[in-house]
């Protein structure tokens, strides 16, 4: 048995394991390993060089979702981080709640104007800073969180639909900060003097 952090319920827990090892190109031992927790019986794919620092040991499946995206606003990415974790832990209402207040901070960051959320979205969608597809996502995320705080009798939220709720969030986020972060990052990298403030070369 061995001890690891499990990336499906983040549990610090014991995997019963199975081996194999070969060579790299360079003669050094690698193995991998198939684990499976013992707290939540879920199965991660781990390999690396073995060696005693263990450096080179990585988890490769399941793959891990930043929960700290560096692109997010403050206030959408402490919450985008508790929805994640709730979502690891098998919280499902609590993953739901904080995609909620992930996409309300978006909301505000973005200065919609509304009342309330619902018109705070149709406010970017009308103005065209988010297309009318992504929208509707956060429609449906703002359903999901009233389903959550004003339960209705039969019916409640699984983690089927946080699952498919924190995919939408991806979508989102994605599009209004990542994008724009990454085409910022590029136009500083093709052009390094207009990104420090310096003049550009004459022709």
């Amino acid at each position: 048995m061995a001890l690891f952090d499990c990336r499906n319920c983040r549990a610090r827990a014991q995997y019963s394991q199975a081996f194999s090892s070969t060579w790299d190109l360079d003669g050094r031992p690698k193995f991998s390993a198939i684990l499976q927790c013992a707290n939540c019986s879920g199965f991660s794919f781990m390999d690396g060089f073995i060696d005693r620092s263990q450096n080179d040991v990585k988890v490769v499946f399941p793959p891990s979702r930043d929960e700290d995206p560096a692109d997010y606003p403050e206030g959408v990415r402490r919450n985008y981080r508790d929805a994640v974790r709730s979502f690891d832990a098998g919280i499902a209402a609590g993953c739901v709640m904080m995609l909620r207040g992930a996409l309300q901070a978006a909301m505000r960051e973005q200065n919609a104007k509304g009342a309330n959320l619902k018109q705070e979205i149709e406010d970017l969608a009308s103005r065209h800073v988010i297309p009318r597809i992504l929208s509707e996502w956060a429609d449906a995320i703002r359903d999901g969180g009233n389903l959550v705080a004003h339960p209705e009798p039969g019916k409640q939220v699984e983690m089927k639909d946080a699952e498919e709720l924190l995919a939408l969030a991806d979508s989102i986020f994605e599009y209004l900060y990542v994008v724009p972060a990454d085409v910022a990052r590029r136009r500083a990298r093709l052009n390094p003097a207009s990104a420090s403030g310096g003049a550009a070369p004459g022709p």
